[in-house]
């Protein structure tokens, strides 16, 4: 009896407290946040990134927006949007107030009304609009006179059924507009000053492999008939482009090995990312844990401070870059909460904040960086302007909010090895996964080492020598009077 009571004492005992564990779990706060440690698991992340507002058309001062696919902030913090099911251009002050609707313009071609505009860009008063039914694109001034116009027309001596339905534009210092295609497989057209073609910008490689080797090895033995059924193995195509005040463009490709499906390039078309050591390994955008989902970036963003933020389209997750490629942080994701996404079309920025185009759900979305996101901004301008004095205590303070943040202890580590203190930087870089700065210090470390114990060593030597003398002489003499 005893036995079977103390039995049942224990078993409600251990439902009781596995009913309290359940609830206290159940009231834990859980982001989408997330990040990855120095192998590249995933890890949970502190919350980066909030919604502040999430706007809609008629929030805007006009009614719903229908698959909007683009987004552009200007040098006037004017924010254009590419409405393009409604056909038509939305144009908000940087408090998100209606200032004008572009739908019809004074063309000399006579098509006045847009059609399907995909892309918006603006610059020095002029708005550029990729007007995708209309299969064209067009500078516009304050009044809707179209001032510039670009049709593609020289294309036709490339391809005879070449189709130009452009879909996003960008402007350099020069004027020179940069037009992208997903239906274009020669790379990002480029037109001069005066809207000729000029050239294919960067196209990307082919991609070979076993299967493009036996095709080619059986094209051979194929009629010319066959051979025109056979799949072309083309380079893909660019989808989207952001320019900054540098002329370097920044390129979004569909389809391509990881690590080219973004790219800065510049003026010769030559990808120029810095990526860190740790990247050159292993050359993956985006989730590093492969599953079945393909990453597809939508839109790519680089502001002043040279942090890219870069949209999947396949998973609705943003994902937060440094200059040399170091993964800071990870947010969004698909759901029905306000930092959460349907289909992101585009996105931009706005002072702090960034500006996230949802198509499907026709909103955008303003997420605004936490006093953590500020910090550690904050100590990555720091670091990147060889202020490492001014970021030490700002990283260590970061650590103490997120003790499994990776960028941190490399960040904290390579500071370290700017000051000069080579063992302590060893210490966080190893943390950190940062092998090539820590090779760095570790030789450092080793001259500095011997620099200080110089005679303690070259005592130690001569007294090795010395012994190791006198113990080959004892042998000989040894060995001789055997």
């Amino acid at each position: 009896m005893m036995i079977k009571k103390f039995i049942s004492v224990t078993v409600v005992f251990v439902l009781i407290f596995s009913f309290v564990l359940g609830i206290n779990a159940s009231a834990i706060t859980k982001t989408d946040d997330y990040q990855y440690d120095e192998n590249f698991h995933s890890i949970p992340g502190p919350k980066t990134y909030t919604a502040s507002r999430v706007i809609y058309g008629r929030d805007m001062g006009v009614d719903g927006l229908t698959t909007p696919s683009d987004i552009f902030v200007d040098e006037n913090k004017n924010i254009y949007i590419a409405d393009s099911g409604n056909n038509r251009i939305v144009v908000l002050n940087s408090d998100y107030k209606l200032i004008r609707i572009i739908k019809s313009v004074s063309s000399p071609d006579k098509k006045n009304e847009l059609s399907d505009p995909k892309g918006v860009f603006a610059k020095d008063g002029f708005v550029y609009i990729c007007d995708t039914g209309n299969f064209r694109v067009i500078s516009i001034d304050s009044n809707n006179n179209v001032v510039r116009i670009v049709k593609g027309k020289d294309l036709m001596s490339v391809n005879k059924n070449f189709v130009f339905k452009p879909e996003k534009v960008v402007v350099d210092s020069n004027s020179n507009i940069l037009v992208a295609s997903t239906a274009v497989y020669q790379g990002i057209m480029r037109f001069d000053g005066k809207d000729k073609f000029k050239a294919f910008f960067a196209p990307n490689q082919v991609e070979t492999g076993f299967a493009t080797f036996v095709t080619s090895l059986l094209k051979k033995l194929f009629t010319d008939a066959q051979k025109e059924s056979l799949q072309k193995n083309l380079p893909s195509p660019y989808s989207n482009l952001y320019i900054d005040n540098e002329n370097f463009v920044y390129a979004i490709a569909e389809n391509v090995k990881d690590g080219q499906n973004i790219k800065k390039l510049n003026s010769s078309g030559t990808n120029i990312l810095a990526y860190s050591s740790a990247l050159e390994e292993n050359q993956t955008f985006g989730d590093y844990e492969a599953d079945d989902t393909k990453i597809n970036f939508a839109d790519i963003h680089c502001d002043k401070n040279g942090y890219m933020l870069a949209a999947d389209s396949a998973t609705q997750k943003l994902f937060l870059y440094d200059k040399e490629c170091n993964l800071i942080s990870i947010f969004g994701g698909s759901g029905d909460s306000e930092s959460q996404f349907s289909s992101i079309s585009a996105i931009e920025k706005l002072d702090d904040d960034y500006l996230i185009l949802d198509s499907e759900n026709g909103t955008l979305t303003v997420l605004s960086p936490n006093s953590y996101m500020r910090q550690v901004i904050v100590a990555l301008n720091y670091y990147q302007n060889g202020e490492y004095d001014k970021c030490e205590e700002i990283w260590k303070s970061i650590l103490d909010k997120n003790s499994n943040f990776p960028f941190a202890y490399k960040s904290l580590g390579r500071t370290q090895y700017h000051l000069g203190n080579y063992k302590l930087s060893m210490k966080y870089l190893k943390t950190g996964g940062d092998t090539y700065f820590y090779s760095l210090a570790l030789n450092e470390y080793r001259k500095e080492f011997v620099k200080e114990h110089f005679a303690v060593l070259l005592f130690g030597i001569i007294i090795f020598v010395v012994l190791f003398v006198f113990a080959v002489k004892k042998i000989k003499k040894f060995l001789l009077s055997k």
